[in-house]
């Protein structure tokens, strides 16, 4: 047997010995393994899920490890703060997934401190339901817009504190504003020493072409103007949540191309339809597009999905959608009109 003919297929792609040029080129079947289950791992690590976006496993939202009942409850209470109503229900609404993070996140490290998180869940909500503009949801809201501004892990660091002292007896009202008005003006100042370049050191024994080098390149990064919080996005569909990674970025003078590999990372979308989460940073959700991949390694065209949204939440469907493996690519406009294009590959559509 030939070298080219031993080479092992990854994930049934041979870009050697098929033919790419030919009609016969074939579509990537979907992959015939079950549905990720939701694990016990998942559920501990579920504060920090928004966190880490880096990963390619299975994610679990903050707000279904509590359970339906007082999912729906959380999801109510974060309408209320960010203003959807039956005028706006069909206006995309990105607040209300950061707000419910929030919420979920407070009643699961209280129950880390013994707490009941499903009661501390509940008592948020009802406060929040109750007076929507009150002191209990705009410091639920402050936190939320400080994750929208790239300040995750500041919010998850206030969560666990706000959960452990309410965990311990402490008002839940007092609390959150105590505790949320130290952490934004904590914010500032540590933002503050994280963009100042006007004090560098540079080690005695640099030569002279790397202190220019390193002159220039702190003089081009003070330059730079407009800060543009690039979000974190996340799709979910039956029980299941996975991210999505940055592919893409795309202003009107360049095009801007980040590592991907179409290959890790798979997983298998059984489902009619995913909502699109934005988590952090600042964006809106255009389109969203599945292109097959096939055998020679080549993608087929894009098919764009049909957008609906619902209560303020952005759903795209997968109706007509033939089973096989796909590059899934969801398209997000950011402040600054960049679009910036989030995708996974090797995605199974059955």
């Amino acid at each position: 047997m030939g070298l080219l003919q031993a080479l092992h297929l990854f994930d049934g792609v041979d870009i050697v010995n098929s033919e790419s040029n030919s009609a016969a080129d074939q579509a990537l079947p979907a992959e015939q393994q079950p549905k990720n289950d939701t694990t016990s791992a998942n559920t501990t690590a579920a504060i920090t899920a928004t966190g880490n976006s880096d990963t390619l496993d299975q994610i679990t939202s903050p707000e279904d490890t509590l359970g339906a009942q007082i999912s729906n409850q959380i999801e109510s209470a974060a309408s209320a703060v960010a203003g959807l109503s039956t005028s706006n229900s069909k206006v995309e609404n990105n607040q209300i997934t950061n707000i419910q993070n929030v919420i979920s996140n407070i009643a699961i490290s209280a129950a880390q401190s013994g707490a009941n998180s499903q009661d501390i869940a509940q008592q948020i909500s009802k406060e929040v339901i109750v007076n929507p503009k009150g002191l209990v949801a705009n410091s639920v809201k402050q936190l939320a817009n400080e994750f929208v501004q790239g300040n995750p892990d500041e919010v998850n660091i206030a969560a666990k504190q706000i959960g452990s002292l309410i965990a311990k007896g402490n008002n839940i009202q007092q609390t959150l504003v105590q505790v949320t008005n130290k952490v934004n003006n904590n914010i500032k100042n540590i933002k503050a020493t994280e963009e100042n370049f006007n004090k560098v050191i540079i080690h005695p024994s640099i030569t002279t072409q790397q202190k220019t080098e390193i002159t220039q390149t702190v003089d081009t990064i003070k330059k730079a103007k407009q800060e543009v919080d690039v979000p974190r996005i996340h799709i979910k569909f039956d029980s299941h949540e996975r991210n999505l990674v940055l592919r893409i970025l795309s202003t009107n003078n360049f095009r801007y191309e980040m590592p991907f590999s179409k290959f890790n990372g798979a997983f298998t979308l059984d489902d009619n339809q995913f909502r699109v989460k934005i988590l952090s940073g600042d964006g809106s959700v255009k389109a969203a597009s599945v292109a097959p991949m096939f055998k020679s390694g080549k993608v087929g065209e894009r098919n764009f999905l049909d957008k609906d949204v619902n209560n303020g939440k952005v759903f795209f469907s997968l109706k007509d959608i033939k089973s096989g493996r796909y590059l899934l690519e969801v398209y997000i406009k950011l402040s600054n009109g960049a679009v910036a294009t989030f995708a996974r590959g090797s995605v199974s559509i059955r």
